[in-house]
């Protein structure tokens, strides 16, 4: 999909027309996967804050056309990465989520929009993981709690619509 859009120096363009300067595509995946990032490289780097915005600017219809957002919702409603986020989460919560992680348990990490029991709301998350990690499991299930914290304020302060939750539904 990156040489459809022309590379990642394009989709980092991409990525800051739409407002997420802190967003930067270095290399394919191949090259990812091939070589491994020095921690404190700044390669294909995201901030948390401009993942959650681009979740919910996707989710709401502003980015792609109805058609292609139906179609990233479902790759990420069955995505075959690690689900960190939802590891927490009480039991049929729906998650649209990918995760990822870095050559050398240099990091962990997972974004996803949760659907809260109202089932007309969602929050956009990202936990992002970073240094030397020893013990996978446990910061994957530490990022589930995370989550579940957010997951349970939000659910329980009924909050309208801070910048993270939303409501509209995708086209």
């Amino acid at each position: 999909m990156l040489k459809r859009i022309g590379g990642p120096a394009e989709a980092t363009r991409t990525f800051e027309k739409w407002g997420c300067k802190q967003i930067s595509i270095d290399r394919y995946e191949k090259e990812l996967l091939e070589n491994e990032t020095l921690l404190g490289e700044q390669l294909d780097t995201a901030s948390a804050e401009n993942l959650v915005q681009l979740y919910a600017r996707f989710w709401s219809g502003q980015l792609l056309n109805s058609k292609h957002t139906r179609l990233l919702i479902g790759w990420m409603e069955y995505a075959h990465t690690p689900q960190h986020i939802g590891n927490g989460l009480p039991p049929n919560t729906l998650v649209f989520h990918k995760s990822g992680w870095c050559s050398g348990n240099k990091c962990i990490n997972d974004t996803a929009l949760i659907t809260l029991p109202d089932k007309r709301r969602h929050l956009a998350i990202a936990i992002l993981a970073t240094g030397e990690i020893r013990d996978t499991e446990r910061v994957s299930k530490l990022i589930g709690r995370i989550a579940r914290f957010a997951f349970d304020a939000m659910d329980f302060a009924g909050l309208k619509d801070p910048r993270w939750l939303f409501k509209r539904q995708p086209p």
